[in-house]
């Protein structure tokens, strides 16, 4: 199985697109799937230039509600005719940074008979599971401050009940694929290795640490060392000052994933 980053805040390879926001693209042997969108169409011009196309893919897997992961879900519907589009409910709530709208566009038509509504761990495709839960055991790991959403017309502080990940499981162990964690990359981690009982082998995603405290990062870096984790491709809202000092503190494990970047799993 391999998982190419359609999308992600920076590029160094030629002819393709950096945007800020993140888009995954699944080739297992069973289906494609797509993981978020980015904020724009821009997702597909990086997709044709590797020889992807769009209109095979078979599922697309929405993780959150905030325009840099779903900005180019109208350009997808509009090219591609057959896919399922799984969300959680709540990511069709309208969502602010403080008063500023960065949610789903009011273009979408929310009743689109495509959304499949996820509320439980699935398992997608063999050995792809899409977990819509995430526990909190460490409350150091979690970055939901100044964001808001709106439930039943009243302004609230957003839980970020509308955030899913998916977790690829092998004979090796299990892998995480994530893209903001805004309930806690360590938090999604021991949610799943406790759920399914096997090691943690990689993790690939954005970690909402830009404005952390060197503290929580220097606790997820405790959490890779200790479970041993064998790679970690970190990228978009981790930024490149916290992603430096998770290298610092966790060497070769660390790497930074890019758009274009391939990965094996």
């Amino acid at each position: 199985m391999k998982i190419t980053t359609l999308i992600e805040n920076t590029v160094s390879k030629r002819d393709l697109i950096a945007e800020h926001g993140l888009s995954f693209f699944i080739e297992h042997e069973d289906a494609n799937i797509l993981f978020d969108t980015g904020q724009s169409k821009n997702f597909d011009l990086n997709a044709k230039q590797l020889g992807i196309d769009i209109t095979t893919i078979d599922y697309l897997i929405i993780s959150h509600g905030h325009y840099d992961h779903i900005g180019g879900l109208s350009h997808f519907i509009e090219n591609n005719e057959k896919a399922e589009i799984i969300i959680k409910k709540e990511t069709l709530w309208p969502k602010f940074k403080f008063d500023q709208s960065i949610g789903m566009s009011k273009l979408i038509n929310i009743k689109n008979p495509r959304f499949q509504f996820v509320d439980q761990i699935t398992e997608i495709v063999k050995g792809i599971f899409i977990v819509p839960e995430t526990k909190q055991f460490f409350s150091i790991d979690r970055h939901i401050n100044d964001f808001y959403t709106q439930s039943n017309e009243k302004i609230i502080k957003d839980e970020f009940s509308d955030e899913l990940f998916l977790v690829f499981k092998n004979n090796d162990g299990i892998s995480i694929l994530s893209s903001c964690s805004h309930n806690g990359i360590t938090n999604m981690a021991e949610t799943v290795k406790q759920h399914f009982g096997l090691p943690l082998v990689k993790i690939i995603g954005g970690f909402h640490i830009k404005n952390a405290t060197d503290l929580v990062v220097d606790h997820i870096s405790e959490y890779f060392n200790k479970n041993e984790i064998e790679k970690v491709y970190a990228c978009h809202c981790t930024g490149l000052e916290k992603f430096n000092r998770l290298k610092l503190n966790c060497g070769e494990m660390v790497s930074y994933n890019e758009t274009g970047n391939v990965i094996t799993i």
